[in-house]
């Protein structure tokens, strides 16, 4: 009983910190997948054709003025936060099967939830803020400055939860 009372605090600490990317990821992906269109036209159109920047030549030959690439895009950016929910959702899954189980078998179910905060640093930290505010300079766009600071925050987060699990490894 004292061995079920030792693991409890930090295995319900890791389920409930792993809640942050399965929430985070699935509520963006329902978001947008009900707006699909509107989020295209609002978002990814404006993007890539880099409407809003200042124009410069020397950084329009990266515009793409396709709506069909438009949608292509924001699908494969869609994906993302899907796939990062579904993850950790079947870590945390993993992790409640296995609250009382040996330590491998709990340490399964949070590599899973740690892989889907690696995607979600994919996401946030390279495609929205390196690729939408650096390539297509969305910064320079006021109706799309929100990306840039968007994807540094989401990456934050996401490193918090990868680092925390991290360091609770141990102790699980």
């Amino acid at each position: 009983m004292a061995f079920i009372k030792k693991l409890a605090f930090p295995r319900v600490m890791a389920i409930a910190l792993s809640l942050i990317p399965a929430a985070n990821g699935l509520t963006i992906f329902f978001n947008n997948i009900f707006i699909w269109r509107e989020e295209v036209q609002r978002m990814t159109v404006p993007l890539l054709s880099m409407e809003g920047t200042n124009k410069s030549p020397s950084h329009m030959w990266r515009a793409i003025d396709s709506e069909s690439v438009a949608i292509l895009c924001h699908f494969f950016v869609l994906t993302f936060p899907l796939l990062i929910g579904v993850m950790a959702s079947i870590g945390i899954a993993r992790m409640l099967r296995a609250l009382v189980a040996d330590k491998a078998t709990f340490l399964k179910g949070v590599c899973l939830v740690k892989y889907s905060c690696l995607v979600g640093l994919f996401l946030w930290g390279f495609l929205f803020t390196v690729v939408a505010g650096n390539w297509f300079l969305s910064w320079q766009n006021p109706d799309l400055s929100f990306l840039h600071l968007d994807g540094l925050l989401y990456s934050a987060l996401v490193m918090f939860v990868y680092f925390s699990l991290h360091t609770m490894s141990k102790e699980l």
